[in-house]
């Protein structure tokens, strides 16, 4: 078995020490790429309006921070969607709030019930686009909401010939997956016999609404695993080898 690992660039190779470590094989082929998003800033006007931050993904975080001259202010209540996103943020020395597995917008509306959201002002940090999901849970009840864009998704400049003969090469049998973007680049890019080769593939998600992702676009090896940090990927890549062994 061999695992292709997705992430953009400089955010596999963790995950990749962790597979070496566990005698692994894998590939690595990024089939997103982050770039900040320029369009829709923020200023110092919505940190005060905030009464709580909510950051989305480690990237969120990365070039949210990257403004320097925005005072982040502690006493505001932050939260994090994954363990990954809380770490980075404790690198700036924020401390937040994170749901418990499995870590997606569905258990951050879980913590946020713990809360109460009437007339309180939430700052989403998130990509281009947003997290409607907790866009809807906050303003039923009561909550206001601006979100602030840090980053965009685009896709890879690939040579999808030789992408999938390297691929096919390495005897990959399992693809990790952390974006919707990701799926619908896979699904647009190859057809055919690729696309079929493609679905023979297990694919792991880190959430529900990927593996339903997967499951519209007529996938059907998908696991889910119960976050998208990379100790819960590595333990549905351990899980996936015990089951193809006794099936």
């Amino acid at each position: 078995m061999s695992i292709l690992l997705t992430r953009p660039h400089g955010r596999n190779e963790y995950l990749a020490q962790l597979l070496e470590k566990n005698h692994l094989d894998y590939v690595i082929t990024p089939l997103i790429e982050i770039k900040p998003y320029e369009q829709n800033p923020t200023n110092v006007a919505d940190l005060q309006w905030a009464d709580h931050i909510i950051f989305v993904s480690a990237n969120a975080v990365h070039f949210a921070m990257q403004n320097d001259y925005l005072p982040w202010k502690q006493q505001l209540s932050y939260y994090a969607i994954g363990d990954t996103t809380k770490q980075h943020l404790q690198r700036y020395r924020i401390k937040a709030q994170a749901p418990l597995v499995p870590q997606t917008s569905e258990t951050m509306i879980d913590l946020l019930k713990e809360h109460n959201i009437s007339h309180q002002n939430f700052l989403i940090i998130c990509g281009q686009q947003g997290r409607e999901t907790l866009q809807e849970h906050i303003k039923e009840h009561g909550g206001q909401i601006k979100y602030w864009q840090v980053y965009q998704r685009q896709s890879p400049l690939l040579n999808l010939k030789k992408t999938l003969s390297f691929w096919q090469s390495k005897k990959v049998t399992t693809m990790i997956i952390s974006s919707g973007f990701t799926l619908h680049f896979l699904q647009q890019s190859f057809r055919g016999q690729d696309w079929t080769w493609l679905k023979s593939l297990t694919y792991i998600v880190p959430s529900a609404r990927l593996y339903q992702h997967a499951k519209q676009l007529g996938l059907s090896n998908i696991m889910q695993a119960s976050g998208a940090d990379d100790q819960a990927v590595l333990h549905m890549i351990h899980e996936h080898q015990v089951l193809s062994v006794t099936s």
